[in-house]
């Protein structure tokens, strides 16, 4: 098996096991074992839309911050942790310009495997959804 084959299995296999370990923990919580039926499907549809949309924010979160819309905060956080440590301190100051070079420097990416493993639970979540409502009628 290639590493880069190896790397995906590993943060796909750790998304899945995360979201299953929700999905397990909201099952375990709203006692599924005495529920009725229809009650089933809705618990099992909340356990699965949870994680999902947590992942699938996640991953856009991510995303965005590695496109650069969240530079001006981190800046400003930066700036202001520096200037509270160092206080009185005569260092170099990193103007906007240079810390967005720097950052952008780096390659950011591979937050795909969060939108997966969303999109994937949010889809079984939806398959219990239409589960409930037919069993509900």
């Amino acid at each position: 098996m290639s590493e880069k084959s190896r790397k995906n299995l590993i943060k796909y296999g750790i998304a899945f096991a995360v979201s299953l370990a929700f999905a397990g923990f909201h099952c375990y919580s709203q006692d599924i074992m005495e529920a009725k039926t229809a009650d089933v499907y809705r618990i099992l549809s909340d356990a699965f839309t949870f994680p999902g949309m947590l992942c699938g924010f996640a991953g856009a979160l991510a995303w965005l911050s590695a496109a650069g819309s969240l530079d001006g905060i981190s800046y400003v956080l930066q700036y202001a942790a520096k200037s509270l440590l160092f206080m009185g301190r005569d260092g170099y100051r990193e103007t906007y310009a240079e810390f967005v070079e720097r950052r952008h420097a780096k390659k950011h990416g591979g937050y795909g495997f969060l939108f997966v493993t969303g999109a994937v639970c949010i889809v079984i979540g939806t398959v219990f959804t239409a589960l409930f409502y037919q069993t509900y009628r």
